[in-house]
Formats: C-alpha cells, sequence, structure tokens
C-alpha cells in the first residue's frame, strides 16, 4: 500500500490537513487509488482520516491536492476523481465532506482571504474560480 501527500492546509484553530492519494489492493492484479482527506488536532504528531473516496470507475485515479481553510472554519479540498476534477468542503471543518461543484479544470491554488471566499485557480487559460 502507497500513499502521497499532495497539499496541506490549517484551520484557524491549529487544525492541519492534509490532502492526497493512496493505493490500496483490490485484487491480486488490481490496484485502485482513493483519495485521502487526513486531520490533525495536535500539531502534526498523530493523523485521522476524514474524508475518503474510491473511485466507482475501473481503472479511474483519485487524489486530493489542495486544501484551505475559510476564515467561518470551513474546510476545502480539490482534487480529481475517476477523471473529473472537484472541489469538497466540511462545514466548520468538522461536518461531513460534501461535493460542493465540479470543477471545469485541473485545479492548480487554492486560498481563502479574511472575508471568508475560496478561490480555486487552475491550468484553464489561468481560470480563477470565486466561491
Amino acid at each position: 500500500m502507497g500513499a502521497g501527500a499532495y497539499g496541506i492546509g490549517a484551520d484557524g484553530l491549529g487544525n492541519l490537513y492534509i490532502a492526497g492519494g493512496a493505493n490500496k489492493a483490490a485484487t491480486r492484479k488490481t490496484v485502485l487509488s482513493h483519495r485521502v482527506v487526513r486531520k490533525s488536532t495536535d500539531g502534526g504528531a498523530s493523523f485521522t482520516t476524514v474524508d475518503d473516496i474510491t473511485p466507482t470507475g475501473t481503472g479511474g485515479i483519485t487524489y486530493a491536492t489542495l486544501s484551505a481553510a475559510t476564515s467561518s472554519g470551513d474546510v476545502y479540498v480539490a482534487g480529481s476523481i475517476d477523471g473529473q476534477n472537484f472541489l469538497r468542503k466540511s462545514a466548520g471543518g468538522t461536518g461531513a465532506w460534501t461535493t460542493v461543484d465540479a470543477v471545469p479544470f485541473q485545479s492548480r491554488s487554492i486560498a481563502a482571504n479574511a472575508s471568508g471566499n475560496l478561490f480555486l485557480g487552475g491550468n484553464a487559460e489561468f481560470m480563477v474560480k470565486k466561491y
């Protein structure tokens, strides 16, 4: 089983969020990749998986690459599931994770401002989308 962290973010309470992907063997010859978000409440000494999605298709590559938290405490993660780019959210960083948007570009950057707005940047002609 392999795993990789592709993005890290923190919320206003000091919790850390790691976005990435992991592989787990489905059969002797098949490996499925799944998207994982892990959270640390103790400064990175330990982590708990708070969101984990396995692709629905066969052979889909799934990963999370970016994470950010808004001033209201909402945590966002961007990535790809079965070739579809997405943005997911956990309300207040404690709620269930929901898909906010199927993003029309591959996400390359994410940021939040003091007003609670989230900005997602991608590789489609310098695309920036505000949430």
